[in-house]
C-alpha cells in the first residue's frame, strides 16, 4: 500500500493521467484488502471522475465502487453504478456477474436464471452457489446444500476478497444440513475483512452456538457485541438497513437472538422480530394470525433437538402456514422463517450464568411478551410440550440450572427414543 501511495505521489507532477490512475487503483485495491473501504472508495472515485483515463480503467473502478457498496450492504447504490456500467456496455461479463452477485446476496437471483459465465472473476461460481443456498432454505430442498459442497469442494477464489464468503456459503450449507460440528471446523477458516462477510461469518457463528448439538466457537455474548459495534461503524443508514436484511434472510435465528438481547440493534429489531411467533389465542408471527398450534410446538421441539413426529396427515395445518408464510420473493416464492422463542430465552438464560442478570432480564421479557412452549388442546405431543415448558419455566425462575436443564431435555429424547 505505501508502494503504490509513493507511486501515486510520483505520478502526479508528470501528468501521466493513466499511470496515476493505475496507482490509485493499486493502492485501493490494497486498502480494500485492509478493510479500509472508505479510503479504496474515494481513490476509485477518482479514477471514474477523470475525463480523459484509460476507459477500461474506469470501468473497472467503477465496477469496484458497486462491490464496495455490496461489501457495506449499500444495494441502492449499488444498483445504480451497475445500470450505468450495463446502458454503456450491455455485453460486458464483469457487469453482468456483479449485477448477478447484488441480487444473489440478496436472495433474489431467480433459481431458473442462468448464471453469466466470467472466468475472470469469482463471481460466477460465487453466483451459482448463492443460488442453491437460496434454494436450500427451504427445509424441502436441503439437497441443494450437497449440490453447494460438491461445486465448492476443489474450487478457490481467485481473489482474497472472496475467501470469507466462500467459507459462509460452505459453513452455511453444512448448517443447513444439520451438521454443526463440520460447520464449525469450516467458518474457522474465514477471515471477513469488510463488512458484509464480517456478519455473515458471525452469523454462521451464532447459529452453531444455538444450534441444539452445537458449540461456543466464540461466547455468544462476545458474538452480539460484535454485531452491534459492526452496525455502529457503518457508514450510512443505508448500510444498515441492507445489512440487517440479509442478516435476518440467511440466519434468522441469529438475527432475532442479536435483536433481542441487550446488545441489540435497532435495524435487526425491525427486520428479525416478526420472525419469533407470539403464543396466544391465535398466535402471530408477521403481524398475521395463524389459526393452528401443532406446527409452533413442533418447531419449539425440534429447537432442542426433540423428535417432533405425529402420526397424522397434517394437510390442514401446513396450508394455513403457508398461507401467512409463503410469500413472493423477488421472481418467485419462498417460505418466511419462523423462530420459537423458548431456543433463544434457553441461550439467553444460559448466557446470565456466565455474564449477569442482564441476559436473564432479557429472558423474562421475552417470555412475558411472546411465552414460551405454545399449548395445543390435541393430544399429539403433550408430553414433551409439558415437559419443555416445565424444565424452561423453573429455568426461568433459577430453580435449575442450564445443566439440570439439558439432563431433563435429554431425558425426554431418551424416552421418547424407547417409546
Amino acid at each position: 500500500m505505501q508502494y503504490a501511495a509513493e507511486a501515486i505521489y510520483l505520478s502526479l507532477p508528470l501528468k501521466a493521467i493513466n499511470l496515476t490512475s493505475a496507482a490509485r487503483m493499486s493502492y485501493a485495491l490494497a486498502a480494500t484488502h485492509l478493510g479500509r473501504t472508505e479510503e479504496a472508495y474515494a481513490e476509485y472515485q477518482k479514477v471514474t471522475a477523470i475525463p480523459v483515463s484509460n476507459p477500461r480503467q474506469k470501468h473497472y473502478a467503477a465496477l469496484n465502487c458497486c462491490g464496495i457498496h455490496l461489501m457495506r450492504g449499500e444495494d441502492f447504490s449499488a444498483r445504480k453504478i451497475i445500470d450505468l456500467l450495463k446502458e454503456g456496455h450491455p455485453e460486458d461479463a464483469p457487469a453482468m456477474v456483479t449485477w448477478q452477485y447484488a441480487r444473489a446476496l440478496s436472495g433474489l437471483l431467480d433459481p431458473e436464471e442462468e448464471i453469466a459465465p466470467c472466468p475472470r472473476s469469482t463471481y460466477d461460481v460465487l453466483n451459482r452457489a448463492l443460488q442453491l443456498l437460496m434454494i436450500s432454505l427451504d427445509p424441502h430442498k436441503r439437497d441443494a446444500a450437497n449440490d453447494i459442497l460438491s461445486l465448492m469442494r476443489n474450487w478457490r477464489p481467485k481473489s482474497e476478497l472472496h475467501d470469507a464468503t466462500s467459507a459462509w456459503i460452505q459453513t452455511t450449507a453444512l448448517l443447513h444440513l444439520d451438521k454443526p460440528y463440520l460447520a464449525a471446523q469450516r467458518v474457522q477458516a474465514a477471515s471477513p475483512f469488510y463488512p458484509l462477510a464480517e456478519l455473515l461469518v458471525t452469523g454462521a457463528k451464532i447459529e452453531i452456538g444455538l444450534h441444539h448439538e452445537g458449540l461456543d466457537l466464540e461466547p455468544l455474548g462476545d458474538l452480539c457485541r460484535k454485531v452491534q459495534a459492526l452496525f455502529d461503524r457503518l457508514p450510512s443508514q443505508e448500510a444498515r438497513d441492507g445489512l440487517a436484511a440479509k442478516f435476518s434472510l440467511w440466519h434468522p435465528r441469529a438475527a432475532a437472538f442479536v435483536a433481542l438481547s441487550p446488545y441489540s440493534v435497532y435495524e435487526l429489531v425491525a427486520a428479525a422480530m416478526p420472525s419469533v411467533f407470539t403464543d396466544g389465542r391465535p398466535i402471530q408471527v408477521y403481524g398475521r394470525t395463524v389459526t393452528t398450534h401443532l406446527p409452533f410446538v413442533q418447531l419449539s421441539l425440534e429447537a432442542f433437538g426433540l423428535d417432533a413426529t405425529v402420526v397424522r396427515d397434517q394437510s390442514v395445518e401446513r396450508k394455513r402456514m403457508a398461507d401467512v408464510l409463503n410469500v413472493p420473493w423477488g421472481t418467485t416464492r419462498r417460505m418466511l422463517p419462523v423462530v420459537p422463542p423458548s431456543l433463544l430465552i434457553y441461550h439467553y438464560l444460559r448466557l446470565a450464568e456466565k455474564e449477569g442478570p442482564l441476559w436473564r432480564r432479557a429472558a423474562r421479557e421475552l417470555a412475558h411478551s411472546h411465552g414460551t412452549v405454545p399449548t395445543t388442546n390435541g393430544g399429539h405431543l403433550r408430553t414433551q410440550r409439558a415437559t419443555l415448558e416445565d424444565a424452561l419455566q423453573r429455568l426461568l425462575d433459577a430453580e435449575i440450572d442450564t445443566q439440570q436443564f439439558s439432563r431433563m431435555i435429554q431425558a425426554l429424547h431418551r424416552r421418547r427414543r424407547a417409546a
